[in-house]
């Protein structure tokens, strides 16, 4: 993998996820209180923070992912933010593949570092467990993950930004309402990545596009699925215009006619909303 890019003007820099991406050098005093002065900055109008990639907040000549260094900024910040705002909530996104590494970074007692973790290892679980039809691996790893504390402390999750929607991974309806199911009604803390209360599907419109998943959220089935009366970043699945959108989910008679697996948790947020 490359990680070094050439620079204008001359020299190379730091970029783990590639050139358009330069990594911050969390290590250089000026960067670290510049970063503070976002930070604080923001969190008078957030509710809180989803970090990024946390694994690699701080690389240094030996660990690329999980350095010491990494570990005691997160507990900083989370410090930080506590002293400032005691409500506001920080989501680490730690690719971790067990939940004892996922352990990791939520710290400790005495030094936490984050409210909670997305949870990676319980996603594959789920998915591998419908997959092959074998519900001990969900179970094994709900087991494992009361052992080191991390049932409760996480945020499950399904489908996000960088992976595919759940109708492309699972194309049998009755086992995505299933996932879903498990997802809002097992330990922990689920989060919804937009469109997934609507079964919404990746982008099929233009594959040439970005990423298929960050498409528009189909609000209703007019124009551009009424997310915007201009040309959007992305084009939105036809599907938007036969019932998947907002507007058709939020009417009674439109909802008993979905074939959507995720109708009751849309209902459920339709709701409470």
């Amino acid at each position: 993998t490359v990680r070094w890019h050439p620079a204008d003007g001359g020299g190379f820099y730091y970029g783990v996820f590639g050139s358009e991406l330069p990594d911050l050098d969390w290590e250089e005093e000026e960067v670290r209180e510049e970063m503070f002065g976002v930070w604080d900055t923001w969190l008078d109008h957030v509710d809180g923070y989803r970090l990024d990639a946390v694994r690699t907040l701080i690389e240094t000549s030996t660990d690329v992912y999980d350095s010491d260094e990494t570990h005691a900024l997160l507990a900083e910040l989370w410090q930080r933010t506590q002293d400032a705002h005691p409500d506001a909530l920080l989501l680490a996104e730690a690719a971790c593949a067990s939940p004892e590494h996922t352990a990791t970074y939520l710290g400790s007692a005495e030094a936490p570092q984050s409210d909670a973790v997305i949870d990676f290892p319980r996603r594959d679980a789920m998915l591998a467990a419908v997959a092959v039809g074998d519900a001990s691996i969900l179970g094994d790893l709900l087991l494992d993950a009361e052992a080191t504390g991390t049932l409760v402390d996480t945020a499950p999750y399904l489908q996000s930004h960088d992976v595919a929607r759940l109708s492309t991974l699972v194309t049998d309806a009755r086992a995505r309402r299933m996932l879903e199911v498990l997802q809002l009604t097992l330990p922990g803390n689920p989060i919804l990545y937009y469109g997934e209360e609507l079964d919404v599907p990746d982008d099929a419109a233009d594959t040439g596009q970005d990423y298929a998943q960050r498409g528009p959220m189909p609000w209703n089935d007019g124009y551009n699925g009424g997310f915007t009366d201009v040309v959007p970043w992305m084009t939105l699945d036809p599907s938007y215009a036969e019932g998947v959108n907002v507007e058709d989910a939020r009417s009674e008679e439109h909802t008993s006619e979905l074939q959507s697996p995720c109708n009751l948790v849309c209902r459920l947020l339709l709701e409470k909303k």
